[in-house]
């Protein structure tokens, strides 16, 4: 999340790019959302209840990229931006680590209860 959000989020005509944190934009959310995602797992193991609070940073992260990715095929002023701007690669690193933090988050709400069971049955 943090790498894609330091690369480039759109490509101008193949020659300019804009990263995702230029100028205060949107890639310091996603940066600000796996922060908190990565302490919430830092959390998880004393309360699995941290892992909600890792799905909500993903969730974040999720809909800050999509927004973003769907806001390059808008138009300004009634001109198609689109045909000018690209999605640079950094934009979809965002996206993919956003949508993994979610998955994982997901995944360790659901075998926390079975590690619990596991650790207290190995007692």
């Amino acid at each position: 999340m943090i790498l894609g959000s330091m690369g480039p989020w759109v490509v101008v005509g193949g020659l300019i790019t804009i990263d995702g944190t230029d100028d205060g934009r949107d890639g310091w959310v996603v940066i600000a959302a796996a922060a908190i995602g990565a302490l919430a797992f830092l959390l998880w193991m004393r309360d699995r209840r941290w892992a909600i609070l890792a799905a909500l940073a993903a969730g974040v992260g999720i809909a800050t990229t999509v927004y973003d990715r769907l806001d390059l095929e808008g138009t300004v002023a009634g001109i198609d931006v689109g045909k000018f701007l690209d999605a640079g690669w950094g934009l979809y690193v965002a996206m993919a680590g956003s949508a993994s933090l979610a998955i994982a988050a997901v995944a360790a709400f659901i075998t926390s209860n079975t590690l619990v069971k596991w650790a207290e049955s190995s007692d």
